[in-house]
């Protein structure tokens, strides 16, 4: 076999394992976000955060144009696991949001109520909905709108679990 070829024979045999490295590399990837998102930390491999997600170097335009909410899902997902308010609100402030974080705290809470996306976690903790699926929230606005009122005593259908009236009288205690 000539030098020539046998250079491109390693050529085509390098490019092919190049290329399932990259392969094999997006799949750690999707691997250590799985486990980032499952266990509430990043996984770090090197200096940067491999969440899967989005880069986490913050530019002064990165959030350019984008309101709180929108802001602060973004940065969220690009640290991959939950945030403190207060570093939200730098985070925001250093991408271009001119904000405090007495608003960011309040919109955050808006959102939850309203969107539901984001979840607060308690102690100014804020994550993505996604990322905890069993965390308790309160009903969206759009979702307390859809149900129908009840009067107290009754169950929404005006029967009790026996089939019998499921009325009460003003003189009855009724649990809470």
């Amino acid at each position: 076999m000539s030098t020539d070829r046998l250079i491109e024979a390693y050529k085509t045999v390098l490019a092919d394992l190049e290329e399932r490295r990259t392969a094999i590399d997006r799949e750690i990837e999707a691997v250590k976000s799985a486990m980032g998102r499952a266990s509430g930390e990043p996984i770090t491999s090197g200096s940067s955060v491999t969440n899967g997600a989005e880069p986490t170097k913050i530019e002064t335009d990165t959030f350019f144009g984008m309101t709180v909410g929108k802001a602060a899902r973004k940065y969220l997902r690009m640290m991959g696991k939950k945030q403190h308010v207060r570093d939200i609100t730098d985070a925001l402030k250093r991408g271009g949001v001119k904000t405090n974080e007495e608003s960011v705290s309040a919109l955050l809470r808006r959102r939850a109520d309203n969107k539901g996306d984001v979840v607060n976690l308690g102690r100014g903790e804020w994550g993505l909905t996604e990322w905890y699926p069993s965390a308790k929230r309160r009903k969206t606005t759009k979702q307390q709108a859809e149900e129908p009122e009840t009067p107290l005593g009754e169950s929404p259908t005006g029967y009790g679990p026996e089939g019998e009236a499921a009325t009460t009288s003003a003189d009855e205690d009724v649990p809470f």
